[in-house]
């Protein structure tokens, strides 16, 4: 089963300081699957916003297949990007996509690899993912929405024989 999970607080960098639209952060303009409210920069620097997920109530035993970053943004001009960026506890690197450079809101996903071991709730549990934008001085580049899509299985659920429930 695919299970969303969205941001759900502020991870461990907080770059990016602009939005529009009327969301009234940074965090609700990334994670409220709406075109309408975006965060923006105009700096030439690219900078980045992560964030941990939201709880996201698996039982012990579900078994996690993938983990696949989403994040959808625009740009102006070739002058601008936009990438989704993620951090696992594991390693600790923080790692970017590809620079995307569309001039119209356009999803993207990267699938995030397993740590060594696999996928555990932990390691869900400490997850960050984010946005990194980059402007040119003067124009904007945007981002609407980030969120990851878990492919998940429930652990069999146990009836003992004979139970009358």
């Amino acid at each position: 089963m695919a299970t969303i999970l969205r941001p759900g607080s502020v991870g461990d960098k907080a770059e990016i300081l602009n939005q529009e639209g009327g969301a009234p952060s940074i965090l609700s303009a990334l994670s409220d699957n709406s075109d309408s409210t975006l965060v923006t920069t105009v700096s030439a620097l690219a900078l980045t916003s992560l964030f941990y997920l939201q709880a996201h109530g698996f039982i012990p035993g579900t078994t996690i297949a993938s983990v696949t970053l989403y994040y959808r943004g625009l740009i102006i001009s070739t002058a601008f990007s936009f990438i989704g960026v993620y951090k696992r506890a594991d390693d600790g690197a923080e790692v970017a996509d590809t620079p995307q450079m569309d001039y119209s809101l356009t999803t993207h996903s990267l699938e995030i690899p397993a740590p060594g071991g696999g996928w555990t709730l932990d390691e869900l549990t400490a997850l960050q993912i984010g946005a990194r934008i980059r402007g040119d001085g003067l124009e904007l580049a945007k981002m609407a929405d980030i969120w990851v899509s878990v492919d998940d299985t429930a652990p069999p659920t146990f009836v003992p024989h004979g139970c009358i429930c």
